[in-house]
């Protein structure tokens, strides 16, 4: 297995992980942002959370496709890695300005939310990309 497979194979997991999280049960997943509340069927964060999960479980289907995995397209390995950096990159800006607006700077706040898994997973899409 190249280093480019396992950090889509990596990516897949992970996105299906959170898609199936937004889809199923939002609350759990928004929890990791930092909501405290249940969020009821017809909560507005729930129909946002649902849209979010199709879109990650979009992200792992490209992931599998490039992996070449069953009847589904196949897709450039270096241009789905490149686009995972883009999206984990973007992630991590995200997970990174509610740190520092939510007053948490500290490294246990950084280290609690999203940030360090995004930058983690752009910096391996992007070398995995590179090496191809």
């Amino acid at each position: 297995m190249s280093k480019s497979q396992a950090v889509l194979g990596v990516n897949a997991f992970i996105s299906s992980v959170y898609g199936a999280g937004c889809l199923l049960d939002p609350s759990k997943i928004l929890a990791i942002y930092g909501s405290t509340e249940k969020i009821v069927f017809l909560h507005p964060a729930h129909g946002m959370s649902q849209y979010l999960g199709g879109l990650h479980l979009t992200i792992a289907l490209r992931c599998l496709s490039a992996l070449g995995v069953g009847c589904l397209p196949k897709r450039d390995a270096k241009l789905v890695l490149q686009e995972q950096a883009v999206v984990h990159a973007a992630m991590a800006a995200v997970a990174g300005y509610r740190t520092i607006a939510g007053a948490q700077i500290s490294l246990l706040a950084a280290t609690a939310s999203p940030l360090p898994g995004s930058i983690l997973l752009a910096a391996l899409s992007y070398a995995a990309a590179k090496s191809l």
